[in-house]
């Protein structure tokens, strides 16, 4: 078998993961708590984060394009309104209300009139242009700047907000939107700007903070999806893991995502009345069923050269510390390169250096998850899975549980 990575189909499966991960992890904080910690994220980011999704999703630019069309489509409302001019006439003349106010003021040459005036600002062109001030805050917080990505989306946007706020028909608009009542029969009127409308609502809930529900349209969609398919195999081969873990009736739990917590696991394991500890890009040294220094360290130091140590992708080991497995995964789109050879080199690697170690378990073993390989997956020092192995194969549960998992 010679089966091949799908990156349409593993972002698939990558949404629903990470919506699960995150969704265990919620009950130790709020889902922004989570998320900063998740990624370390700056003061700031996550704001940024959220502006750039909402300014390049598709229903913002659809709902600008048909905000265009409808104020090419509207007329303008004709108002009657009473003036008073002194000197001149303009519109039709209230005779008896102008004879009564000039008894009033001794001016015989003040007219009341009654002028008709058309003018575009009406409930529909309010909602629009309070819309468009709120989605031009976020262009604000994430300016368009660069030539490449999603910057020449977000400068579209840009361009589209910033001719529409220019339309003759918006200038004098105020920049208030209606309330519920006036907002529901203008949307029922006219649909159209219903879709612009709850994009400003969404770009006025991350000016407020109250962005629970578009951090997560976030999460699931592309502003997080890791741009390169080698970063995006190796986040679903650790979630392919703990979902086929899940499967088999383990309880996984994410984090802790706790900020007094200095050692965080990927995710925390009970099965079979034993806990395992999953890790991610960490060395093996730093956990506590691993005693250094290594073959690796030595050499370098020996060398007098910055001592640094060998890191797997990703590390399964139990609470005793009588079990580990090195995980490492690798990814190549071409036909003539064998990712499943290199990551067995890689395994061998890490097993030679951990011959020195002071303490580990009596049991290290490694996986490597190959995006294509024609290997057929089996226990022992090292086994390799392609994709369908990791999903369904038996070996592949016997390597990271031991053979008795079964």
């Amino acid at each position: 078998m010679n089966a091949r990575w799908n990156r349409e189909a593993a972002i698939t499966e990558l949404h629903r993961d990470l919506h699960w991960f995150l969704s265990s992890a919620a009950v130790h904080s709020s889902l922004p708590t989570i998320v900063d910690e998740l990624w370390d994220l700056p003061p700031g980011f996550r704001q940024r984060m959220l502006a750039a999704h909402l300014l390049v999703h598709p229903r913002t630019r659809y709902a600008l394009h048909a905000a265009v069309d409808v104020l090419r489509r509207m007329p303008p409302r004709a108002i009657r309104q009473v003036e008073e001019h002194r000197g001149h006439v303009a519109g039709p003349v209230l005779w008896q209300r102008t004879a009564t106010r000039r008894i009033a003021t001794a001016d015989p040459t003040l007219f009341v009139t009654q002028p008709t005036t058309r003018t575009w600002n009406t409930p529909a062109t309010a909602l629009i242009r309070s819309s468009l001030l709120r989605i031009q805050w976020l262009l604000a917080l994430y300016p368009p700047d660069g030539t490449t990505g999603i910057a020449v989306e977000i400068r579209e946007v840009s361009d589209l907000v910033q001719d529409l706020l220019g339309d003759r028909k918006l200038r004098r608009v105020s920049p208030h939107p209606p309330n519920a009542a006036v907002r529901s029969a203008v949307i029922r009127r006219m649909p159209s700007i219903g879709d612009l409308a709850l994009v400003g609502d969404a770009a006025q809930r991350i000016i407020n903070g109250e962005e629970e529900s578009t951090l997560a349209d976030a999460l699931l969609g592309n502003v997080l999806a890791p741009g390169k398919d080698d970063q995006l195999f190796e986040l679903w081969t650790g979630l392919t893991i703990l979902r086929r873990l899940r499967s088999l009736g383990a309880t996984v739990i994410a984090g802790p995502w706790d900020s007094a917590v200095s050692s965080r696991h990927f995710a925390e394991i009970e099965f079979s009345g034993r806990s395992y500890f999953l890790e991610w890009q960490r060395s093996y040294w730093s956990t506590p069923v691993f005693k250094g220094p290594g073959r690796y360290a030595t050499a370098l130091r020996a060398a007098d050269l910055n001592v640094s140590s060998l890191r797997p992708d990703f590390l399964l080991y139990d609470e005793d510390g009588t079990r580990a497995v090195l995980v490492e995964v690798k990814f190549s789109a071409r036909e003539e390169h064998s990712p499943d050879r290199a990551g067995t080199i890689d395994c061998l690697a890490y097993q030679h250096d951990l011959e020195t170690a002071s303490e580990r378990p009596n049991d290290v073993v490694s996986l490597v998850v190959a995006s294509s390989t024609t290997a057929t997956s089996s226990t022992g020092e090292i086994c390799i899975a392609d994709p369908d192995a990791l999903r369904s194969s038996e070996a592949v549960v016997d390597q990271l549980l031991g053979p008795t998992s079964a």
